[in-house]
């Protein structure tokens, strides 16, 4: 992962892609 995103849609992607992953793990929406 980049530490300095130079587009702010990756970093707001990637915030997305990491929350979605995170409540998928947790098995309270997926």
């Amino acid at each position: 992962l980049l530490s300095k995103p130079t587009c702010p849609i990756l970093e707001a992607l990637g915030k997305k892609l990491s929350f979605e992953i995170a409540v998928g793990l947790n098995g309270r929406v997926w």
